[in-house]
């Protein structure tokens, strides 16, 4: 379960702080310079009441959370006990997302570039949602 960040984020908390960023809102971290990160994120056996208004409410305060700019929400619900999904269109890219209630699964991609922090979305979100499990994959986009 991702419940905060790894140990060597921890160790690392003021370098979250302290991002460089060029004028086209690459990022510079250490010896990588990369576009911007793309996490994915699975959880399974979440506590979510399958409402539109708590799944968007939950992501744009990830969103904030990460110090990232809300332009955009969009959601479909397909039915009473059926799925949700939805996008927040960020002015650093996106976060999307797609629920399986009867399978108790919620899929997560959350890309971000400039100087923001990806990592404390996902957090927040699985404060929020409380995952009996999930994984968690890292991206670097663009890296050069």
């Amino acid at each position: 379960m991702i419940n905060s960040l790894n140990e060597k984020d921890k160790h690392n908390s003021s370098k979250l702080l302290i991002k460089k960023t060029t004028d086209d809102h690459f990022v510079i971290e250490g010896d990588k310079i990369y576009a911007g990160k793309h996490l994915i994120l699975d959880m399974w056996g979440i506590e979510f009441d399958n409402k539109i208004n708590s799944l968007e409410h939950i992501l744009i305060k990830a969103a904030e959370e990460a110090k990232a700019t809300v332009l955009h929400a969009h959601f479909h619900h397909f039915g009473n006990e059926q799925g949700i999904s939805g996008v927040l269109v960020l002015a650093e890219s996106h976060i999307s997302i797609h629920t399986w209630p009867e399978r108790n699964y919620i899929a997560l991609d959350i890309f971000m570039c400039g100087a923001t922090f990806p990592e404390l979305a996902v957090n927040l979100i699985s404060k929020e949602l409380k995952p009996k499990n999930s994984k968690l994959k890292t991206i670097y986009r663009g890296e050069v």
